[in-house]
């Protein structure tokens, strides 16, 4: 069954370009956050002892890419470097070795929300990655060339999904921390489209539908159209990422309550109120026909967000 959804080009080309020309001057939401101050949360965790761009910090981010799974990011790389800290054998071919039940208890422990699904995930991930690759996740990268084509690397003997949990969007996640640090170039069509960029783009009617429909298949329609309007553009999708991630993060989730919105979205004009994630969250799907949220209401006293004073 096709997608029953629609991508208005015009207005893509104008929201990208907004975001895009905001965050290289360093305006509106930017002037506070940007990847240039290590405001990313990659940037801001890295375990101790493990030198930026090192194959130990490779590793690193290719099961922290993992934790962010549904997740905060944030939330996510700060587990992250817990686990890694005191348990620095799950980030190893030793992984491969841990039980479903004991990992379960760590996960949990340390406060994942998703503590079943990257217990059942995490030592087949671990295995794969040492038995065929090395324990190098780049070379998953060298072999693929471009994001299809390391979608095609997860087909397995027998109709089996290799690395579990990783798709689309968290192989260009992945891609694009590698990217940044400078230890692989970009991997065309890496474009992470987790939720702040699906929000975005709905909310803005860049996509437009009917109904509830998947999130998964929403991203992929998005990722798709968005890396080559980069591409179009001669814009990176690495600063367009980070754009987008600040602006989700900061702006999106709570526009109805921020105060100053127009000051802070540069393309605050463009979009038509937030559309609520609440299905997003609990089942993975959007409702698209829901009421949007009301831009910047004028809530009184202590009701309305101040981010940055």
């Amino acid at each position: 069954m096709a997608l029953k959804l629609t991508w208005d080009e015009g207005k893509a080309r104008s929201l990208v370009l907004g975001f895009h020309a905001a965050y290289q001057t360093h305006t509106h939401l930017f002037k506070n956050v940007h990847a240039m101050n290590g405001d990313a949360p990659q940037h801001k965790y890295l375990p101790s002892g493990v030198a930026k761009g090192s194959p130990e910090h490779v590793l690193f981010l290719f099961f922290a890419t993992m934790l962010t799974y549904r997740s905060l990011s944030e939330m996510g790389f700060k587990q992250a470097v817990d686990l890694y800290e005191k348990k620095l054998h799950l980030f190893s071919g030793a992984a491969a070795n841990l039980s479903e039940k004991e990992l379960y208890a760590v996960f949990k422990e340390v406060g994942f929300v998703h503590p079943s699904q990257v217990a059942k995930n995490w030592p087949r991930v671990a295995g794969e990655l040492f038995q065929m690759y090395e324990g190098n996740p780049l070379t998953i990268f060298t072999k693929g060339v471009t994001i299809d084509g390391v979608m095609k690397l997860k087909k397995g003997p027998k109709g089996t999904m290799l690395f579990p949990g990783y798709g689309p969007k968290l192989f260009s996640l992945l891609s694009i921390f590698y990217e940044e640090l400078g230890v692989m170039p970009h991997i065309r069509g890496a474009f992470p489209v987790d939720l702040h960029v699906q929000r975005i783009f709905i909310s803005s009617n860049v996509v437009t539908g009917a109904g509830t429909m998947d999130a998964a298949e929403i991203a992929e329609f998005i990722r798709v159209r968005l890396s080559e309007l980069c591409y179009e553009l001669d814009i990176k999708p690495l600063d367009l990422s980070h754009a987008l991630w600040f602006l989700g993060n900061k702006l999106c989730t709570k526009c109805d309550k921020v105060k100053g919105i127009k000051s802070g979205c540069p393309v605050e004009e463009m979009c038509s109120g937030g559309i609520p994630s609440l299905s997003y969250n609990k089942t993975g799907r959007w409702e698209l026909d829901v009421p949007r949220k009301e831009k910047g209401h004028p809530f009184h006293g202590s009701h309305q967000v101040i981010l940055f004073s």
